[in-house]
C-alpha cells in the first residue's frame, strides 16, 4: 500500500514539473519538490495556483481609467 502511494507521488511530481515548465510558472523545481514531499497538500495547492494564474491571464481588464 505504501509503495503505491510513493509511485503516485513520483508520477504526480513528474507531471507537475513538466506542466510547470510548460505553463512558465516560477520555480518548477520547487513545485516538484513540494509535491514529492507533501503530496496530499501540495498537489491540490499547485492545481489551484495553476488555475488561478490561468484565470488571471485570460480575463480582460474591467478597470476603467
Amino acid at each position: 500500500m505504501a509503495s503505491n502511494t510513493i509511485w503516485v507521488a513520483l508520477i504526480s511530481a513528474g507531471f507537475v514539473f513538466r506542466d510547470a515548465k510548460r505553463q512558465k510558472m516560477p520555480q518548477p523545481l520547487a513545485w516538484t519538490g513540494a509535491v514529492l514531499i507533501f503530496w496530499a497538500a501540495a498537489l491540490p495547492w499547485y492545481l489551484w495556483q495553476r488555475h488561478r494564474d490561468k484565470l488571471a491571464s485570460t480575463q480582460p481588464c474591467t478597470e476603467l481609467s
